[in-house]
């Protein structure tokens, strides 16, 4: 699937994410719709990921983060 920065607002279809591909949270709608159909208990998360740089120098608050969306098993 391919995964790129999308800013438009909302969550791609599984179908549409399989097509096109889409971000981060896309990705994350369709793995969760392939583990609910296998029956494995899944959901959204979505949070800010704090640059790797800005934490081992621990100035977390240089830098607020980028979005990101996950899914949690």
């Amino acid at each position: 699937v391919r995964h790129f920065a999308r800013p438009e607002a909302g969550v791609r279809s599984a179908e549409d994410t399989l097509e096109l591909g889409g971000s981060c949270r896309d990705v994350a709608g369709l793995l969760i719709q392939v583990l609910r159909y296998k029956g494995v208990a899944a959901r959204f998360v979505s949070g800010y990921q704090v640059p790797l740089a800005c934490r081992k120098n621990g100035d977390e608050k240089a830098h607020s983060g980028d979005l990101h969306a996950w899914v949690e098993v």
